[in-house]
């Protein structure tokens, strides 16, 4: 069949098949997003954050690129703090975590998708309403055709591994916190 198609119409329909093997994009998944468990050894923050506010996502187009939205970076957080013992569900929480995607930089084309993310974490006392902790972490993640041979899937594991990345930084971090008097003492 292919054969008695003309030329131009021959190349249309490769470009239709290509564009349908692709797929289109999809969110960073919320399960993607969540670190390996990390145990808190900061007994000041057990149970005690809550998040208040995520901006700075953006929503994917599915005929573009993968995105990582506030709703699902929120839900990767708090599962990410419930796994490491630092969520507490009331609003009334000692702690209140504010963060913003500040940026998001990602590759569009080739073998290796680069996925770089800064993110501002923002602690604070509600008691003192005062800062306890800010801070702005960088990270990013290369996802290569060993990943996904699919370039929009590979995209998303790149904004994936680079969130998963930056909680995890994040996370890390407020081990070596120390709070006293709603002053931080490194």
């Amino acid at each position: 069949m292919l054969a008695r198609l003309k030329p131009i119409h021959k190349y249309t329909l490769i470009i239709i098949a290509g564009l349908t093997l692709q797929g289109c994009a999809t969110n960073a998944t919320i399960d993607g997003m969540v670190p390996a468990s990390h145990d808190t050894k900061n007994k000041e923050l057990y149970n005690n954050i809550h998040i208040n506010e995520n901006t700075g996502g953006h929503e994917t187009n599915p005929l573009w690129t993968s995105k990582i939205n506030n709703s699902n970076f929120h839900g990767a957080l708090i599962q990410s703090l419930k796994n490491a013992k630092l969520y507490n569900e009331s609003i009334k929480s000692r702690y209140v975590l504010d963060t913003n995607i500040v940026d998001l930089n990602q590759d569009f084309f080739g073998l290796e998708l680069t996925y770089r993310l800064k993110v501002g974490y923002n602690i604070i006392n509600r008691s003192a309403n005062k800062s306890v902790y800010h801070k702005i972490i960088n990270t990013k993640y290369t996802a290569t055709t060993s990943d996904s041979i699919i370039g929009v899937r590979r995209l998303r594991l790149a904004n994936e591994g680079a969130a998963r990345k930056n909680i995890g930084e994040f996370i890390a971090s407020l081990n070596n916190l120390k709070i006293l008097s709603t002053e931080i003492k490194d």
